[in-house]
């Protein structure tokens, strides 16, 4: 059997590469084929324009949690993104085929390579054209409706006002037992009624665009119990020495922080139970005993890899417990036959549910558009 050259060994780790990257493509993940298209062209001439490609990734994630960039604009800008990832990689293959086949033959490359790059450079140009284009006529406004349950009045005011401002509502943070509460909207600003942790109200006034972080959600705990955290991992919390959930929360969190994993949803109960999800189905978790929330929880990440969108769980998380998916899937346990309803209807009308917040399974409100 003949032995292979170094030449053949790697061109066919970068085939492989190359398929891996397609298949990540067409699963939705741009970013994670971002990262594999930068190591495998970490020697080649397209060095810069992968660069480029992840720049502009970054700046539509940016946009898309800024709200400032229409859904249908930042559809087109990833969907143009993941054109050009394929355009570069057919020019690797393209590339690498020609070094493969003789050291003597660099013009002919080097003419394909400025053939390609003169290609990609008019996509990139047209592409960026349609995208300011779309952008500067899209409303920069964020369009929204909701149904309610028993939410508290004063909180659905501050909705109403912030729904005609096209503003886009982040989180809403209720006290589990109290009047206490916080509605974080736009770009880290927030309404709340007065009676929040004094540390926290400073915590929130003083912040601003650090490192363009972003709050994401706020929870608040028994007596002056609360905690913030941010796109980036960051957060800020007051927890007392002998709280139950204290210790392996902020551990984790601190983890995470460090290995830069990216934190999508955090939900803690007043008995010390909590749930944080990072990546794609990726969980950690802690609770006295096994419940059918728990259960659940780990059949859809761990056995059906099953990516959760949104989820809820009070004390009795062997009844009270809903989660949300992508294209408006949902299971629940025991909640409000009018709420079921209204989530049933969205998935027929195929509407896309922006967030969902309830307090027990008597309090709750679904925007959506």
């Amino acid at each position: 059997m003949p032995r292979k050259t170094f030449f053949q060994i790697k061109k066919v780790e970068s085939v492989k590469n190359a398929q891996s990257i397609k298949n990540l493509i067409s699963q939705g993940e741009t970013e994670l084929a971002l990262r594999e298209l930068q190591e495998l062209t970490n020697t080649s001439p397209f060095q810069n324009d992968v660069a480029l490609l992840s720049a502009r990734f970054q700046k539509v994630q940016k946009n898309i949690l800024l709200g400032t960039a229409s859904e249908d604009s930042s559809k087109l800008e990833i969907n143009q993104i993941n054109l050009a990832i394929l355009q570069l990689l057919d020019s690797l293959g393209s590339y690498q085929s020609e070094v493969n086949l003789s050291a003597g033959s660099g013009t002919k490359t080097l003419h394909k390579w400025i053939i390609w790059s003169v290609l990609l450079g008019v996509l990139l140009f047209f592409t960026v054209y349609l995208y300011k284009n779309n952008k500067g006529t899209s409303a920069q406004t964020y369009e929204f409706q909701y149904v309610q349950q028993g939410f508290p009045e004063q909180v659905l005011s501050k909705i109403d006002s912030l729904q005609k401002a096209g503003e886009m509502i982040r989180h809403i943070g209720l006290h589990p037992e109290s009047q206490s509460w916080i509605l974080l909207y736009g770009r880290n600003k927030f309404i709340h009624n007065g009676n929040l942790p004094r540390g926290l109200i400073k915590k929130l006034s003083e912040f601003k665009d650090v490192n363009d972080a972003l709050l994401r959600g706020v929870y608040l705990g028994e007596g002056s119990n609360y905690l913030a955290w941010l796109d980036l991992n960051g957060y800020w919390y007051d927890f007392p020495e002998n709280a139950p959930y204290q210790r392996a929360l902020i551990d984790s969190l601190e983890l995470y922080f460090h290995q830069n994993r990216k934190i999508r949803d955090i939900s803690l109960s007043t008995d010390g139970s909590w749930v944080i999800l990072w990546g794609q189905t990726g969980y950690t978790c802690h609770w006295e005993s096994d419940s059918e929330f728990s259960l659940r929880l780990k059949d859809f990440t761990e056995t059906r890899h099953v990516k959760v969108k949104q989820f809820f769980f009070s004390k009795d998380m062997d009844t009270e417990w809903i989660f949300l998916f992508d294209q408006n899937g949902f299971e629940a346990g025991v909640i409000d036959e009018k709420m079921r309803k209204t989530l049933i209807r969205l998935q027929m009308e195929k509407r896309e549910i922006l967030k969902l917040f309830m307090r027990g399974s008597t309090e709750w409100i679904i925007l959506y558009k």
